[in-house]
């Protein structure tokens, strides 16, 4: 895949929907926009001015991305990007969806990375200092007590991890917890 330079004023509404059509990964919707399969690449070769090598991303982990930069601030865009890696790997690794732990986290610490419940819980996932220790152990971790907590990378590595064996612990009880 290549990015792609253009003159954007010079864009006309035919051209913006083909390029945001493309980008989406929209290839027909019945009654949109359809570009004409020879027109495209015509403008764009006639308006090209650079080209560099990009990483392909997908639209959910643009959406996530978006989403973190909004509850974390204070972190700049290369630390939300790999926020947002490490959170789609450990959904895929440990197979759970997005929607379950941004749900989770959303409940338990309301996405503030050094929250503390009353019973001494930490970070986003609220992980129990003893739970914590033990887990990072087990995933060799650094374990450096509420600094490695309060960390939010190292808050969902843990996490996902304590659920995942929580999961697999009570699997026979299944229709107690959603898949």
């Amino acid at each position: 895949m290549q990015l792609v330079k253009i003159d954007v004023p010079r864009l006309g509404r035919r051209q913006m929907m083909w390029i945001l059509f493309g980008l989406l990964g929209i290839v027909s919707v019945k009654g949109a926009f359809q570009p004409d399969a020879l027109e495209m690449p015509r403008f764009l070769a006639k308006n090209r001015v650079e080209e560099a090598p990009v990483a392909k991303v997908s639209p959910l982990e643009i959406s996530l991305q978006a989403f973190f930069s909004e509850k974390f601030p204070d972190s700049g865009a290369e630390e939300v990007a790999e926020f947002t890696k490490i959170f789609l790997q450990l959904c895929r690794n440990y197979q759970f969806k997005p929607a379950q732990i941004l749900g989770l986290i959303h409940v338990e610490s309301a996405f503030r990375a050094d929250a503390e419940s009353p019973v001494g819980a930490l970070g986003l996932m609220q992980v129990m200092p003893a739970t914590g220790r033990e887990v990072a152990q087990s995933l060799g971790i650094a374990w450096k007590g509420r600094e490695t907590l309060v960390d939010p990378k190292s808050n969902l590595r843990l996490g996902f991890h304590y659920l995942a064996s929580l999961r697999a612990k009570f699997a026979h009880r299944a229709d107690r917890y959603l898949p």
